[in-house]
């Protein structure tokens, strides 16, 4: 299968886009709004002609369907403690061009073994920016992108008392995947880059206790004329960091029916080299044990070992907090699991032990799926 249309399947229906979809479903059910129905997928058309991602004018946001800010990280705090973020802005435009927003965030406490999070919905103009910075606002919940630093402030205002505000560097080269970070999908056309080891410093608070934290995030960036399915098919995608700035990226894809569709990657190193990822290159992923979820009963891998031939990489990759499931401010066909893992084997003939990403979609089957249904 062309490395096109293997990127077309990752990032083009994962289940947190499948989220903000239903997100703007119930926006539009609550004003009264009809529905079209989701369109058979066909073949997607080269239109526009593709181009290659300027940065920074593409940090910017597109006048497209749908597009996201997607970060991930890891934080260790002064005097020590362990923890793991997820932060994501989904946009997508109405049939009027108006758009919609939904966010989440997430933070793992590796110590307390505890996964908090929560979620911000608005309809409407979020978008702060002068010459040099773009923002967005999600009700008390920011992003800012500037030339040198990514700003993120999010906070919980309840009796878990969480508070994230973090400073992230774009020091490297950002990863422009399929070669200029366009591809088709199955369902239209997609833009994608990402900076998936940037230095990261800032504030959390837990629990009323505020720590000074330095650490690694993971940004991915995407937008484009395409829409997201969702359940029942799904996938299994891995951000991994394999020490001295070097980074990978692999996931494997279930079709509607359930069945494996593709397995593919792409690999990174500082500064700036990249190496697209098939089948071709031996990618093996073995589930080695399963999670039960008691809140929604899904049943999620939660231990694997990922061979990649082509990189000489035989790791074992595990959660840190089994409980990593996003079930917050989504209905029960967009829930996921997005997790903190540790990654520990071999890599090119060295012992490595390093932090990484898991995000797994489609293993909550509901009764129905709205976003499928003729209005």
């Amino acid at each position: 299968m062309p490395v096109e249309r293997l990127w077309a399947t990752r990032r083009a229906v994962p289940g947190v886009a499948a989220a903000l979809l239903i997100a703007v479903i119930a926006i539009a059910c609550a004003s009264g709004e009809s529905l079209r129905p989701v369109p058979t997928p066909g073949p997607a058309q080269p239109t526009p002609a593709p181009r290659p991602i300027s940065i920074p004018a593409d940090e910017r946001s597109h006048e497209d369907r749908l597009e996201w800010w997607y970060y991930n990280g890891h934080l260790t705090a002064e005097g020590g403690g362990e923890f793991g973020f997820h932060f994501v802005i989904f946009q997508s435009l109405d049939d009027d061009g108006a758009p919609v927003y939904a966010a989440q965030f997430g933070l793992t406490d590796v110590d307390a073994d505890e996964h908090l999070l929560d979620s911000r919905l608005t309809a409407g103009d979020a978008e702060v920016s002068s010459d040099d910075l773009f923002g967005l606002r999600v009700r008390d919940w920011s992003l800012d992108l500037g030339p040198d630093s990514h700003s993120i402030r999010a906070s919980v205002e309840d009796e878990v008392g969480l508070e994230l505000d973090l400073a992230l560097d774009p020091l490297q080269e950002p990863v422009r995947h399929a070669g200029i970070g366009w591809f088709a999908t199955p369902t239209g056309w997609s833009y994608y880059y990402s900076w998936p080891d940037m230095p990261a410093t800032g504030k959390l608070t837990v629990g009323g206790r505020e720590y000074s934290v330095t650490g690694t995030g993971w940004f991915d960036h995407q937008w484009g004329d395409f829409f997201a399915l969702g359940a029942p098919g799904g996938w299994q995608w891995m951000g991994l960091h394999l020490g001295e700035g070097q980074t990978l990226m692999v996931t494997e894809i279930r079709n509607l029916d359930g069945a494996v569709e593709a397995v593919f990657g792409t690999w990174a190193d500082g500064p700036g080299r990249t190496r697209s990822l098939t089948e071709a290159d031996g990618i093996r992923i073995e589930v080695l044990d399963t999670w039960h979820s008691p809140e929604t009963g899904a049943d999620y891998p939660s231990r694997w070992r990922l061979v990649v031939d082509g990189l000489d990489l035989d790791v074992e990759i595990e959660p840190v907090v089994a409980a990593q499931e996003v079930d917050e401010g989504v209905p029960e066909a967009a829930i996921y699991w997005e997790g903190k893992v540790r990654v520990d084997g071999a890599y090119r003939g060295k012992q490595i032990q390093q932090p990484g990403y898991v995000e797994l979609t489609g293993y909550v089957n509901p009764a129905s799926i709205p976003w499928r249904e003729t209005p």
